[in-house]
């Protein structure tokens, strides 16, 4: 293992190390929350240099994870599809736990911010994916593929090999909004326009289409602002 000049961020020193892996075809890029450090994998017989221009092109993003396992959960409650959940911190867990008996989301001391959008992403994939599929065998389709990100430009999308994308922060918008971004993905499989019979189709799912529409408009720009 080989180490290059750490990165400075909000006056602390992250380390950087470097692994060759004779298996590994690309660069690979974790920021390693136990060590606090960034681990970079690389191919045999790539450069330091490469690596070193890799981590420069990608540093907005390693500051964005940096700063998740040094920062502290801000808020005391969630609101997740419309329930509320209180936050409350456990010192024997390692990892976040939404406990739905009591509406309570356990973190642990340590990172955890970090542990709270991990938790988040994981109901959001055990939800938002249900919904989706159960809608696309409705009308016969089968979806091919899911992915979650935190995009800003956009709620979700939907490919025309059948994969879908969904914004993990809609589990924190109220569930028939929600419920109206998977509806309006799943009918992209039969439509992959916003024509009158696309927004027919998405009617069929949700006759309040409209008002979950408006009120995704209106408010999205606050789910960025809660973790």
């Amino acid at each position: 293992m080989t180490s290059i000049q750490p990165l400075e961020f909000n006056g602390s020193t992250f380390p950087i190390e470097l692994r060759r892996n004779k298996r590994a075809k690309r660069i690979i890029l974790r920021i390693c929350p136990k060590d606090k450090a960034i681990r970079i994998t690389l191919p045999q017989h790539m450069s330091v240099k490469k690596a070193e221009d890799f981590i420069h092109s990608h540093q907005k993003w390693i500051e964005q994870k940096l700063g998740l396992l040094t920062e502290e959960v801000s808020c005391t409650h969630l609101s997740l599809l419309g329930e509320k959940y209180t936050l409350k911190t456990d010192t024997l867990r390692r990892k976040a736990h939404i406990c739905h008996k009591d509406r309570c989301i356990y973190l642990p001391k340590k990172s955890p911010t970090l542990a709270l959008q991990k938790a988040l992403i994981t109901y959001a994939k055990s939800s938002l994916m249900d919904i989706c599929n159960d809608a696309a065998e409705s009308i016969g389709y089968k979806i091919t593929g899911f992915s979650f990100r935190d995009t800003k430009s956009r709620w979700g999308s939907c490919s025309s090999q059948g994969k879908i994308m969904l914004s993990w922060r809609l589990i924190l918008a109220p569930e028939d909004v929600a419920r109206y971004v998977c509806f309006h993905e799943v009918c992209h499989l039969e439509h992959m326009n916003h024509s009158p019979a696309f927004w027919m189709l998405v009617a069929s799912f949700d006759p309040n289409y409209k008002r979950n529409r408006k009120w995704l408009k209106e408010n999205g720009n606050r789910l960025y602002g809660v973790i």
